[in-house]
């Protein structure tokens, strides 16, 4: 009999153990909620703005958005490749669930060139305490 006992003890142990990983996060964007959106506003910067779910026991999130951007000659001929970026740190998380409004910088052209902003965004969220990526998606700008 006490040979069950332990054996039923371990049985038990081993579906805890199994059952932790059902508390990872599995970020996603709620059914119930507007889809990620990204916007270039009128000084070219861009804002995008989200909803998700599914984020565990993380306490808090950090939302980064990168967006190919810069300088262009007259007549848009010439674009040379570089970025502008945009962070939000410490979003709080509540019942896994977070929202965030992420806004870039906009290029900063001298006279003469003319800004210009790529088709997307790369959204990307991090774990505040160990910078662990939990979520990522590239995201159409709209314009």
């Amino acid at each position: 009999m006490r040979k069950i006992a332990i054996w039923g003890v371990l049985a038990l142990m081993a579906v805890a153990i199994a059952a932790v990983p059902a508390l990872a996060a599995n970020p996603h964007q709620p059914a119930s909620a507007e889809p990620i959106t990204c916007t270039q506003l009128a000084d070219f910067s861009v804002e995008c703005t989200g909803d998700l779910a599914g984020l565990g026991n993380v306490d808090n999130i950090d939302v980064f958005v990168d967006v190919a951007a810069g300088c262009a000659t007259s007549g848009n001929l010439k674009q040379p490749k570089g970025h502008i970026q945009g962070g939000q740190t410490d979003i709080p998380v509540t019942n896994g669930r977070a929202q965030f409004d992420v806004t870039t910088a906009s290029p900063d052209c001298p006279p003469g060139l003319n800004p210009v902003v790529g088709s997307t965004a790369l959204v990307t969220v991090t774990d505040s305490a160990t910078d662990e990526v939990l979520f990522q998606q590239r995201v159409t700008i709209i314009k």
